[in-house]
């Protein structure tokens, strides 16, 4: 994850794709997989549901750019179980891409998959990053 001081500081150019997501105290599942499919395009399956989720993030072929730039303004959810399941998703959206890039820089002969890269960021403001790095480190018990 990336962590921003003034959205300025975000290097955003042709090859970046700009997706902006405001998370409220009320934010539900359906409200928030309705915003990403609003600002993402998410294709007519999207179920609207994690696993839908976690498989339309985990791909976004249809964007041309390579780079998406998914940019929070300041976290104000209250659902700790909700922040929790959606922190540890895009977490591990952006541990499987790296792992996937990897994978191609270390044999040659996978070359050819560098054209399907997408360099998947999450951007947080500063202020949310001990909540960020304390939910992820130490889950959800109710």
């Amino acid at each position: 994850m990336y962590y921003y001081t003034d959205i300025e500081e975000i290097n955003i150019d042709a090859n970046c794709y700009l997706a902006r997501i405001e998370l409220n105290p009320e934010e539900t599942e359906s409200s928030m997989f309705s915003k990403y499919n609003n600002v993402l395009h998410f294709p007519d399956y999207f179920g609207f549901n994690w696993d839908a989720f976690d498989e339309c993030i985990s791909d976004l072929s249809w964007i041309d750019q390579p780079i998406i730039c998914i940019v929070h303004s300041p976290l104000n959810v209250s659902d700790k179980e909700f922040l929790y399941r959606y922190l540890k998703c895009i977490d591990d959206v952006e541990k499987d891409w790296s792992i996937f890039i990897n994978s191609i820089d270390d044999n040659p002969q996978n070359a050819w998959k560098r054209q399907y890269v997408k360099y998947v960021r999450f951007y947080f403001h500063e202020c949310d990053r001990e909540r960020i790095c304390s939910t992820l480190s130490n889950g959800y018990t109710r």
